[in-house]
């Protein structure tokens, strides 16, 4: 079992809960999730739920911000400090990083931005710039931006409405950006819903940048046994929770079946 340390509404429908675990808080990698139980007494409902880790907040401690999506997140949005949860992890395969990179370009939209807060962090110990794109709705739902003020880190905003940064999708935004500057010796690192992520792998190909991204999906058990989170690779069919949650964006069959060149 886990200890809550703190759960608290961050933005409407988005709430931050960090909670103690030596294991996974020493072993964790950035792109990696855990696997959380909901209810500690009862099996309603009855499947974990997988959660990217957004931070190690301390040593021992694990840092997640997750959205309010049905039952079982407003179940967990009602757990108090004090209280326990049962988490497993961590899990899957996270990012991957260069030491030669000169700049590593983050893109986040909407629920997707929290595992790039702990992928900014580890590339700001390595003394790699990052410019971080966030992207979402409206400006309510830019919810992470001042966890990624760091030295060599510039930030871009975008909101759907125009009510904050560009007036556009974030992958626009980064598009136009790109027209810009020289990203030689780059990478894009990317989260936050399908659309999206096929935007970025799109933009990625037209520029040549080696590109990751970190699917999301439903997971049933989060180790690769009940194979209902697989996928198309040009490698064949693989499993988002134990072979990723990260992939090279140029190996998702159905991205590149779907390209402007494809």
């Amino acid at each position: 079992m886990n200890r809550v340390v703190e759960n608290r509404k961050i933005a409407p429908g988005y709430y931050y809960l960090e909670f103690l675990s030596d294991g996974i808080s020493s072993r964790a990698v950035p792109g990696q999730f855990v696997m959380m139980r909901i209810s500690m007494h009862s099996t309603d409902p009855l499947l974990r739920r997988p959660f990217s880790i957004m931070h190690i907040p301390a040593p021992g401690a694990v840092g997640i911000v997750y959205k309010i999506a049905g039952r079982g997140t407003r179940i967990l949005s009602e757990v108090i400090p004090g209280g326990e949860i049962d988490c497993m992890g961590p899990l899957g395969v996270g990012f991957s990083i260069s030491k030669t990179l000169k700049r590593a370009y983050l893109l986040g939209g909407g629920a997707g931005t929290p595992p790039l807060v702990f992928l900014a962090a580890e590339l700001h110990r390595m003394g790699i710039p990052a410019s971080v794109f966030l992207g979402a709705r409206r400006s309510e739902e830019l919810i992470l931006a001042d966890h990624f003020r760091s030295p060599g880190q510039e930030i871009h905003e975008s909101t759907d409405d125009g009510s904050r940064g560009y007036h556009g999708t974030v992958t626009a935004g980064f598009a136009e950006y790109l027209r810009q500057v020289n990203p030689e010796n780059s990478a894009i690192y990317a989260c936050g819903p399908e659309p999206m992520l096929k935007s970025v792998a799109h933009i990625s190909q037209a520029h040549s940048i080696p590109t990751q991204v970190s699917l999301e999906s439903q997971m049933a058990c989060g180790i690769g046994a009940c194979l209902g989170c697989t996928i198309q690779t040009l490698a064949g069919p693989k499993q988002i929770c134990s072979d990723g949650p990260v992939f090279d964006a140029s190996t998702i069959q159905k991205w590149i079946d779907e390209s402007p060149s494809g």
